[in-house]
């Protein structure tokens, strides 16, 4: 919560405050050369899905005000990640079929 009330953050860091505090915080939002290299990384391993998640994810949050943009963030991340994790079980249970005929 110190977070959405500390002026000297961005929108995006106390937004991302919300985002990771279920899981290890991560302070360092990192540098543009690290942002490039993980687009890149992306990229290469055609992780287009996991984009468009994300990017939705971030777009669904319309609240201006930090405290339920936050509240937004917090929701849909408790939400999202077990259904995340068990469709990409199901995908990898049926990777695995095709693969092993």
């Amino acid at each position: 919560l110190a977070a959405i009330d500390d002026p000297t953050l961005t929108w995006h860091e106390a937004i991302a405050s919300a985002h990771t505090r279920p899981a290890p915080l991560m302070v360092d939002t990192g540098s543009d050369d690290e942002q490039v290299r993980i687009d890149s990384l992306l990229s290469r391993h055609d992780w287009q899905a996991a984009n468009l998640i994300s990017e939705r994810d971030v777009g669904s949050i319309t609240e201006t005000d930090r405290a339920a943009a936050a509240e937004h963030a917090v929701v849909s991340t408790l939400l999202l990640e077990p259904l995340l994790l068990t469709l990409r079980r199901i995908a990898l249970e049926n990777a695995s079929r095709r693969g092993r005929r």
